[in-house]
């Protein structure tokens, strides 16, 4: 009887270690916050925290961001002759940071988190960007012959329209962090994080696709 209760003793202690041991390297809001930082600000130091974080079950560097103009600007570029736009590329570049310099700076709000049997964990967010109340009216009766010196004031002008925080917009999104065990540690990732910031740059292009109409 003392062997089988020493027995049981000694199994009811492994049991609690390796309960015990099992814990989150960081919880799932601060994995989130991380994987925002990356994709929605664009921060590079957030980017190596990720990699790092990601390394043990995934290796070096297993994420590798690119941050390409959108597609909404490209579109808007392409309607101007190309010879305006290669005269004008530091223009350019201020406009494109002017036009996401608001969406970077977003501010993020953890609305509540859910978690399945499995230990998925559902977060509920909002995002609140700030964003101009008008942009200037510019018409052009043939952009096709837009003169040099006028695609520059026009770019200017925008550029300083676009930097203004006169109104606040905000949206609600979902974002699943899936679960990984691995030597009594718990890891969280996200199969298509790339998604967290396409949809919300689809909701803030929209808004200042349509003020500048």
């Amino acid at each position: 009887m003392k062997f089988k209760s020493l027995i049981l003793l000694f199994s009811f202690i492994l049991f609690c270690q390796n309960l015990f041991a099992q814990a989150e390297v960081k919880k799932a809001d601060e994995v989130f916050k991380i994987y925002f930082d990356t994709f929605v600000k664009e921060d590079k130091n957030a980017l190596k925290s990720l990699n790092d974080y990601i390394k043990p079950m995934k290796g070096d560097s297993f994420y590798k961001v690119e941050f390409p103009i959108s597609e909404s600007i490209n579109s808007f570029l392409e309607s101007f002759p190309e010879r305006v736009v290669k005269a004008n590329k530091n223009e350019i570049e201020e406009f494109v940071n002017a036009f996401y310099a608001n969406f970077k700076n977003g501010k993020l709000t953890i609305k509540n988190i859910k978690t399945d049997s499995e230990g998925t964990k559902e977060i509920r967010y909002s995002v609140s960007f700030q964003i101009p109340a008008k942009i200037s009216d510019f018409e052009f009766e043939n952009p096709e012959k837009i003169k040099n010196e006028e695609f520059k004031r026009f770019l200017n002008q925008m550029s300083r329209d676009l930097r203004k925080t006169e109104k606040t917009i905000t949206t609600e999104k979902n974002f699943m962090m899936y679960q990984i065990e691995n030597n009594v540690k718990i890891f969280y990732y996200n199969l298509n994080p790339e998604d967290l910031k396409l949809e919300l740059k689809s909701f803030y292009d929209k808004y200042l696709m349509n003020i500048s109409k």
